[in-house]
C-alpha cells in the first residue's frame, strides 16, 4: 500500500502553525512535520497523533499547546487539535454521566422468552444478557463482527424497551454518513419483519 501523501491543506496548515511557533531551524521543521501528520490523521479519521516524550517536549516549547487559547493540546502522549480535544472530552463526560445512571424498567419474562428463547440456550444467552442490562442501565455498548447479530439484538432490545415503557419512547438512529444511515434503517426494518413481535410493538 502506498504511503499516504499530505494534502495541500495539511502542508499549509502545518506551515502556518510552524511560522507562528517559538521554534526555529530543525526544531521548527520537526514541529511542522508533526502538525502535518496530525492533520493527515484527522482526514483519515483519527482524533489525535501519538508522540514520543521528546516530541511532546518540542511541542510544549513551540508555545502553541496546552491552553484553551492555544491551537494544540497534549494529553497522555497524544497530540490533539484543541477543538477535537474539547469534543472528545465533552463526549467522554457525557458517556460517563450516562454510565453512572441506572434505571429499573420492568422485566417482561414472557417477552424475553419470545425474543430470545429459553434461558440457558447458549446461542442467544449473550444477546439476552445485553437485553436484560438494557432494562437496568442508561448506557449499553454492543460490539461484534459482521453477521454476529448486533442489529437483530438492538431491535429486540428496542422492542423490550417499548414494551417496558408503555410505548412512550423517542428513538433516534445515528450513522457517520447518509449512506450508512440508509443501510442501518434498511437493516432494522428487515430485522423487524423477521422477529415474532406483538403487533403493537412492531407498529411503534
Amino acid at each position: 500500500m502506498p504511503e499516504q501523501q499530505p494534502r495541500l491543506l495539511d502542508s499549509q496548515f502545518a506551515m502556518f502553525l510552524a511560522k507562528r511557533s517559538l521554534l526555529s531551524g530543525e526544531e521548527r521543521d520537526v514541529f511542522r512535520d508533526l502538525v502535518c501528520k496530525l492533520s493527515m490523521g484527522l482526514a483519515a479519521g483519527d482524533s489525535c497523533l501519538p508522540v514520543s516524550q521528546d516530541e511532546a517536549e518540542l511541542i510544549r516549547s513551540s508555545g502553541l499547546s496546552d491552553g484553551k487559547e492555544k491551537p494544540l493540546q497534549l494529553w497522555h502522549g497524544k497530540l490533539y487539535l484543541q477543538r477535537f480535544f474539547a469534543y472528545e472530552h465533552s463526549l467522554a463526560r457525557a458517556i460517563g454521566r450516562l454510565a453512572a445512571e441506572s434505571k429499573a424498567l420492568a422485566r417482561d419474562e414472557s417477552m424475553l422468552e419470545l425474543l430470545f428463547g429459553q434461558k440457558g440456550e447458549k446461542e442467544t444467552d449473550g444477546q439476552r444478557l445485553a437485553a436484560e442490562r438494557a432494562l437496568e442501565q442508561s448506557l449499553l455498548i454492543i460490539s461484534g463482527g459482521p453477521g454476529t447479530g448486533k442489529t437483530t439484538t438492538v431491535v429486540k432490545i428496542l422492542a423490550l424497551l417499548l414494551s417496558a415503557s408503555g410505548q412512550n419512547l423517542r428513538i433516534g438512529l445515528a450513522a457517520p454518513t447518509g449512506k450508512a444511515a440508509m443501510r442501518l434503517q434498511e437493516s432494522i426494518v428487515a430485522s423487524i419483519g423477521r422477529l415474532p413481535l406483538p403487533d403493537s410493538t412492531e407498529a411503534s
